[in-house]
């Protein structure tokens, strides 16, 4: 009978480092709470007294990018003949104070989240793997556009001025 073997040599593996993984691992697990966090605030603009349906549509999209996004490096890490190492995600945050507060609180996830890309692409350049840099790269640049995106969003809603009429409107433009 044939089993698994122990010896690296034999396996997908090939100048992929602990180090690579470690950091993708932590990249997975940082991707799936921000999908975690997203689907909460999904949600949480959909209360019968929040009501607020282009927000819920707009968090339902980005729970869903970080999702793939998740899913895209989980499949990655197999193929370098890694292991998904999935953490436990803590509770997300569920209540703001504002749509404004929501949209700031979105806005430092996403920094995060690019932070934490932006490392596990100098650890590929440091472990001297440019299979993954050039597999972050595509994500980086979507990270950037992101970040400008949900910028530009937080402006639109403070100039809207985030409450009354003026927000009741910025929400049916998200719808």
């Amino acid at each position: 009978m044939v089993g698994p073997t122990t010896d690296n040599t034999l396996s997908a593996r090939h100048g992929f480092s602990q180090a690579s993984e470690d950091a993708l691992n932590l990249q997975i697990n940082l991707e799936l709470s921000a999908f975690y966090t997203y689907t909460a605030m999904t949600y949480y603009f959909k209360r019968d007294k929040i009501a607020l349906f282009g927000f819920a549509k707009y968090f339902e999209e980005q729970a869903k990018e970080e999702k793939e996004h998740a899913e895209k490096f989980m499949e990655y890490l197999t193929t370098r003949g890694g292991a998904v190492k999935l953490a436990t995600l803590s509770a997300p945050q569920v209540d703001f104070t504002s749509p404004v507060a929501a949209v700031e609180f979105h806005l430092k996830l996403e920094q995060q989240v690019t932070s934490a890309l932006n490392k596990l692409h100098d650890i590929a350049e440091s472990e001297k793997d440019s299979h993954l840099s050039d597999f972050t790269v595509e994500y980086l640049e979507d990270q950037y556009k992101s970040l400008k995106s949900v910028s530009d969003l937080l402006t639109n809603l403070q100039r809207a001025g985030g409450e009354g009429l003026g927000l009741f409107l910025f929400d049916k433009q998200l719808q």
